[in-house]
């Protein structure tokens, strides 16, 4: 059994590196997004908030599967949970306006 997992760990491995750099790519993107999209005199302001869900998710997401792992329900429910928070990221990105100078006028 040991043999099996030596050798899926370079796999394993791989796979984590490469959702971390489009983790971090992601949230890079959050700020030209907000930067492009706002204008410049709410610029700080909408970059705020979009930078702090971010970071409440760094904060957050490894705490629930620490939690996960240590109730022995990690391998199923952890993609599960994850897999909605992408769905519930998908449905935010959907909300987004698609062209720069289409933010609600209350902004201007």
């Amino acid at each position: 059994m040991p043999e099996r997992e030596d050798a899926q760990r370079p796999h394993a491995d791989i796979v984590v590196f490469f959702t971390g750099v489009f983790v971090f790519s992601a949230q890079v993107l959050v700020y030209a997004y907000v930067t492009h999209y706002y204008p410049a005199s709410v610029r700080g302001t909408a970059l705020g908030p979009a930078s702090g869900i971010g970071r409440i998710g760094s904060i957050v997401g490894p705490s629930i599967t620490g939690a996960l792992v240590t109730a022995g329900i990690g391998q199923p429910w952890g993609f599960c949970f994850f897999a909605a928070v992408a769905v519930l990221g998908f449905l935010a990105v959907l909300t987004l306006p698609r062209a720069a100078g289409s933010v609600p006028a209350a902004f201007e």
